[in-house]
């Protein structure tokens, strides 16, 4: 036990004093009445004013609304991780708000182009009130747990403890989004997707094309992993669900269904009943009936008129698509798509084949926009943005080699064009929340800043005239009106600013305008009919004239020829190119919207709007302003009974949580204790603590348990005690690329068996091991896919052990690469190669890395396919086959996913099924003539992804595995588990 103490207290001591008091990068924080806004640095310190403002002005509005109250300060998170605004919300285990401060995209007019800071903090807490808000039944478990219970799944008896606390977080995302985009649109006076044209066009193509309308149970299987806009579904029929349900049964039933109150069902079907008399099925199917009604009657408005004739030169439907170019030499569009079952890529199309070649990957493309990238027609080259849900950077692809440059890592500019005349890219670039036009000209390693676009407001889709003297632009002010600016680029490039307001859209959206080859004219599109249709605007007059006549929607229109246009034509599955004729029209018939007749019915809705922030007075509104530090705000979370495994014993104790606002600084402390008189009386309590601050980890323990050593047959329960420390370091943070090392120690005392190995005794009862862990990855998948379809991953381990005096290194290595098949959708192949040895003789358990079994326990808590790992050879037991060295490979094929469209009830349903087939080769003791030994195995694992409450995913397995070897009998392994959360 002195080692034991040594260790932890010189452990204890450099977590102390070498890692605690470095706080990483500085945070701070200002306090309102109702909110903890948590920040980065002082570099957007002048946005935090503004925030405490709306988010006060939003929280007044929704208490009033809902009656609701916060036990707590609402911690609301600013970070620039993206160059993309969004929002978050959670409110387990407290409230908080994550707020990315970049501008939205804009792309299609998805996203209303209003006051950001304002839209996010009316739409986020929403989510937050409908979860948090708590009934007498839901305060008394709080009461009982000390707070909010988080899942844990290495507990997962947390699962009923979270929804006994906070029971409405387990409902659908459809529940969630619909009420938040109700909610926000009204309260920003009715600007928003209730009111959307987009959302319009969505219902109206799927009632033309007689397309299936998803279930509630289908919408959260196939309808979120099925077509182009994947988790947006759950926006899309979530508003029109409650939108109908307000125009038929009113917002007093609307504001009851919703609202927790004492006499309401924690399960939000149950309280759906209860309030509309129906089912949620019943009154879906309603919903559809009604908006189908609803469409063809815009269908055939529409239609009184002639509707523009379409010259449809493919069958591809290209999903989401990039802003195009036409090179006119090769008569070819160039874009980058997004598609479900492709990896979204860079192509050329002809536009007189359709024949479709691809140019590049895409790596984390965007879901509408997919990519940004300027054409460079006199070289044939392209200047396109890379990992696009980061911190963008750019790069240059000569179509004629295909060679790369990278010219940024990291540059944060979009909306890239080429202005043949400077031979330079202009671009809006992003930085602290603000935007700027840039320019980058000669060798395109350098940025000028030109001109920054005053906060609040945003500038889009812009384009550089033929003979390079204007930039064109769509302007949005806070009040979301759009209007057309044009920039004299000779000013602008000297400094000064000469703008013209060429037309304004007053309500509508002005998109995807672009320079005629005339220089005089732009032409883009305007849901101003509600259908988005294709403009042309006057430079010189000001005067807008309408082109197109479609029933559903064109964008991205581009000139191929005098007298012809190229543009995207939507439908279910995606975008479809089709040329139409240059025409000019007088009459067309607008559309009714959906969401009117909500405001028809409920007049009130008028009056939704809550005080404007700028008329808080911010001196009163800051409570507190000043460091934030995570160690110092950690506090207590919550706490729980918990039951573990120990051996083949039951233990049964109590799970302490405590953390910071931002889980930085998280520590998780279990005490518990077996009851039998089969154990020794020192291995009946059992001990653990973890804490991670940061990048740090510190782990200590007595007789560590595991809850899922109860089932077996994989055990990581040990007798004895352990103290370790970790550090891990991010070395590249840009998706697709994952790469990081991670250095860890730790000791152990009292050994039976080996930390790594159950079924393999120690033979010595002290241990020290020391490891460090290196880790790169760089995976892509498809939309709708299910796990990573494409890419590599490379890791590789070496630890020391010390015991006895000896000292035993260890070193193995893994590289891992997967691919599409060709041809058929989300089905992909695996590749796996891995080796390693041991440095070490021993003469001890030691001396040998063990493989053996699928290693999935019958309940579990790890990866589904554990039969990927290392030290897995399904076919032959835990642990039974062993080796001083080894060399391994293997072979997966994953076929495609059935996803079920509906399998199961509202509480519990089955997502998908899937197969996959494997076959491994080892070879232990390589070195070893006369130990070698060759293993062959063959076997497959069927998956079954189970969802409860909504969000609880647990996934059934079943497995079966056949092992070969030249001087041992054929070994048989059969698998079954459920691995939870």
């Amino acid at each position: 036990m002195k080692t034991f103490t040594g260790s932890f207290l010189y452990i204890t001591l450099l977590i102390f004093f070498l890692v605690i008091p470095k706080n990483h990068a500085q945070l701070y924080k200002l306090e309102t009445k109702n909110s903890k806004i948590i920040y980065w640095g002082k570099t957007y310190d002048y946005l935090i004013p503004h925030v405490g403002a709306a988010m006060e002005s939003a929280f007044a509005f929704h208490k009033n609304y809902w009656d609701y109250s916060s036990d707590n300060k609402i911690s609301i998170f600013l970070n620039d991780f993206s160059d993309i605004g969004n929002g978050g919300a959670m409110t387990i285990p407290r409230n908080m708000i994550m707020v990315g401060i970049s501008p939205f995209d804009f792309t299609f007019d998805v996203m209303p182009a209003n006051e950001r800071f304002q839209w996010l903090m009316n739409h986020e807490l929403t989510h937050i009130v409908m979860a948090d808000k708590p009934a007498d039944s839901d305060i008394f478990f709080r009461n009982v747990f000390g707070g909010k219970v988080g899942t844990d799944n290495e507990n997962p008896l947390s699962m009923f403890y979270s929804y006994l606390t906070t029971p409405r977080w387990y409902s659908p995302r459809w529940f969630h989004e619909g009420i938040a985009v109700f909610m926000e649109t009204w309260m920003s006076g009715g600007l928003g997707r209730v009111l959307g044209g987009y959302d319009e066009m969505v219902f109206r193509a799927m009632t033309k094309e007689n397309s299936y309308f998803y279930q509630p149970i289908g919408l959260e299987t196939e309808g979120t992993t099925v077509d182009f806009q994947v988790g947006v579904n759950s926006y899309l029929y979530g508003t029109r669900f409650i939108s109908y349900l307000s125009s038929v049964y009113g917002m007093d039933k609307v504001h009851k269904f919703y609202n927790r109150t004492p006499e309401s069902s924690k399960f939000y079907a149950a309280q759906f009943e209860d309030v509309f008399g129906t089912s949620i099925v019943n009154a879906w199917d309603e919903w559809v009936q009604a908006e189908k009604k609803f469409q063809k009657k815009n269908l055939d408005a529409v239609n009184s008129f002639p509707l523009t004739e379409k010259n449809e030169f493919t069958d591809e439907i290209l999903g989401s698509v990039s802003r195009p170019y036409f090179n006119e030499e090769t008569k070819e569009i160039i874009a980058a798509i997004n598609r479900p079952g492709d990896l979204a890529s860079l192509v050329k199309m002809n536009i007189n084949t359709g024949e479709i070649k691809k140019i590049g990957d895409v790596e984390s493309p965007g879901l509408y926009y997919v990519t940004n990238f300027a054409f460079d027609e006199a070289n044939n080259r392209i200047f396109a943005t890379m990992h696009n849900q980061n911190w963008r950077g750019l790069k240059t692809i000569d179509l004629n080699s295909g060679d790369e440059e990278v010219l940024f890592d990291y540059i944060r500019i979009s909306e890239l064009v080429y202005s043949k005349s400077e031979k330079a890219i202009y671009g809006i670039q992003v930085f602290n929340g603000r935007t700027s036009v840039v320019k980058l000209s000669g060798d395109f390693k350098n940025v000028e800043r030109l001109y920054s676009i005053p906060f609040g407001y945003s500038f889009f889709d812009i384009d550089v005239s033929p003979n390079g003297s204007l930039l064109s632009g769509t302007f949005a002010n806070t009040a979301g009106n759009q209007k057309l600016m044009i920039f004299n680029l000779d000013s602008l490039n000297l400094g000064k600013i000469d703008t013209t307001t060429i037309y304004e859209f007053e309500e509508n959206s002005a998109s995807n305008f672009i320079f005629c080859k005339d220089g005089k004219n732009l032409i883009g599109t305007s849901y101003y009919t509600g259908i988005s249709n294709v403009w042309q605007i006057n430079i010189e007059n000001k005067s807008a004239e309408l082109m197109t006549n479609t029933d559903i929607g064109f964008f991205r229109p581009i000139e191929i020829s005098k007298d012809s246009l190229l543009v995207m034509e939507y439908k279910v599955k995606g975008l479809k190119p089709v040329k139409v004729k240059k025409e000019y029209l007088n009459d067309v018939q607008p559309i009714n919207y959906f969401g009117m007749k909500a405001l028809e019915k409920n007049p009130e809705l008028y009056n939704y709007i809550p005080q404007p922030s700028s008329e808080l007075n911010n001196s009163e509104l800051i409570i507190y302003e000043g460091p934030y530090n995570t160690f110092t705000e950690t506090d207590f979370e919550n706490a729980y009974p918990i039951l573990e495994g120990y051996k083949d014993f039951l233990a049964y104790g109590l799970q302490f949580n405590l953390s910071d606002d931002l889980v930085l600084s998280r520590a998780k402390i279990k005490a518990s204790y077996t009851q039998n008189q089969l154990l020794p009386q020192k291995e009946r309590i059992h001990l653990s603590l973890r804490y991670n601050f940061w990048d740090w980890e510190f782990n200590a323990g007595l007789n560590k348990t595991n809850f899922y050593d109860l089932f077996g047959p994989t055990k990581v329960s040990r007798a004895g005690y352990y103290a370790g420390i970790g550090y891990t370091h991010n070395l590249i943070v840009e998706k697709p690329i994952d790469s990081k090392i991670k250095f860890s120690f730790a000791h152990y005392g009292d050994l039976e068996k080996l930390p790594q190995y159950q079924n393999v005794n120690a033979g010595f009862t002290e241990l020290s091991l020391f490891a460090i862990n290196y880790h790169y990855s760089k995976f892509n998948k498809s939309l709708g896919a299910v796990e990573y379809e494409d890419g590599y991953k490379f890791s590789a381990n070496l630890e020391t052990a010390y015991f006895s005096k000896y000292f035993a290194p260890v070193a193995t290595a893994q590289f891992e690469k997967v691919f599409l098949v060709p041809g058929i959708r989300n089905s992909s192949i695996w590749l796996r190669a891995s080796g390693g040895r041991v440095f070490a003789d021993t003469k001890t358990s030691f001396d040998n890395i063990y493989f053996g079994g699928f290693g999935n326990n019958y309940v579990d808590r790890l990866e589904v396919h554990q039969y990927r790992n290392i030290e897995s050879f399904p076919g032959r037991k835990i642990n039974e086959l062993g080796g001083k060295d080894f060399a391994k490979v293997g072979f997966e094929w994953n076929l495609p996913p059935v996803m079920f469209r509906e399998f199961g009830f509202l509480a519990a349903y089955i997502r998908f099924a899937r197969l996959s087939l494997f076959q491994d080769n080892l070879i232990t003791d390589v070195s070893d003539e006369m130990f070698r030994s060759f293993n062959h195995n063959i076997g497959a694992q069927l998956d079954f992804e189970i969802v409860f409450f909504s969000l609880l995913k647990s996934t059934l397995s079943f497995g079966y595995a056949r092992a070969f070897n030249k001087y041992i009998y054929p070994a048989d392994e059969f698998m079954i588990s459920l691995k939870l959360l």
